[in-house]
């Protein structure tokens, strides 16, 4: 994320960039007052400035920011709608489960979504522990998923424990691979 807009496709990152850059604008000041001005004062206070900033400091931001638009492999397009499908398809089980299921069974339900959805933004975003991370999401899938049938159709559950086994073993290589060099999934122009 920079100046010119959002470049991330998970959730916290757009929240909590400006956050961090509150913080470091406020450890940056010589004085605890200074500091506390930076945090509750607006956005573009600088010592010796009003109140709520100079406004002939303020960037320009009148220019169309640019879309951010990580161009994708189709494989890697397919491989997400297959496990947006599946989260959806998880939240709909929960649904449908939700009253007669233990707290422990409805957590780990909403832990495996949004998982699902913050590794798959992250992969999306090049972020580096994002293809372990969803070798280990899968993997404790297929950990649950040995013990406890997911549905009530048992060809559906070999389905999903084949597709959760192939994507573990598909994504364990590539972590393995970018050990020795960074993996980049981004279509380079």
């Amino acid at each position: 994320m920079d100046r010119t807009g959002i470049t991330s496709l998970t959730r916290s990152r757009p929240q909590l960039f400006y956050l961090e850059k509150i913080y470091e604008k406020a450890r940056s000041m010589s004085r605890w007052s200074d500091s506390l001005r930076a945090v509750f004062y607006g956005p573009g206070w600088v010592p010796g400035a009003p109140r709520l900033g100079d406004p002939d400091g303020f960037p320009d931001v009148r220019a169309p920011r640019g879309k951010y638009d990580p161009q994708m492999p189709a494989w890697f397009m397919a491989y997400t709608a297959l496990h947006f499908t599946l989260a959806f398809g998880a939240q709909q089980i929960l649904l449908v489960h939700l009253k007669v299921s233990p707290w422990s069974t409805a957590a780990l339900f909403l832990a495996f979504i949004f998982l699902t959805m913050g590794v798959l933004g992250s992969m999306f975003d090049g972020f580096r522990w994002a293809p372990p991370l969803e070798a280990a999401r899968c993997a404790a899938f297929l950990l649950y998923a040995r013990t406890t049938p997911i549905t009530s159709a048992p060809p559906v559950d070999t389905a999903l424990f084949l597709c959760f086994s192939m994507s573990a073993v598909f994504w364990t290589v590539m972590s393995l691979r970018s050990l020795r060099a960074p993996l980049k999934i981004v279509k380079e122009d």
